[in-house]
């Protein structure tokens, strides 16, 4: 497989955006969970398209959706297993926040890409 990170790594192409990684565990009275983690990152941002939108429920669509890719691993909401328990990852990207919705499957290329939804709008 060709490896594409380089582009993402780009001055002329990259922008920069904060990860939030939040962690945690079941405990007394349901799930408790952990400080989240900042994870300073830089990668592409472009708006999601007709397809990607197409993959997500509609009560996810109102707010408007944009399309992450990095190098850093990206995660939707999992249980414990290869990485820690945890809620979805959420993106801040231009002052806006973002909930990660769905990962694409692109890690052979030497990146990753999720779909995120927007958290509140006007």
């Amino acid at each position: 497989m060709i490896n594409l990170s380089r582009v993402l790594r780009s001055p002329k192409m990259r922008q920069t955006f904060t990860i939030f990684r939040s962690s945690g565990h079941f405990g007394a009275g349901g799930w408790i969970e952990d400080t989240p983690e900042e994870i300073e990152s830089f990668g592409i941002v472009w708006p999601s398209t007709a397809r990607e939108i197409l993959q997500v429920p509609e009560g996810d669509r109102a707010l408007g959706m944009m399309t992450f890719a990095t190098t850093v691993p990206l995660y939707t909401t999992r249980v414990e297993g290869v990485t820690a328990a945890g809620t979805s990852d959420q993106i801040e990207w231009k002052d806006e926040l973002y909930r990660l919705i769905s990962i694409l499957p692109f890690s052979d290329y030497g990146f990753n890409v999720a779909v995120g939804a927007r958290l509140s709008g006007d």
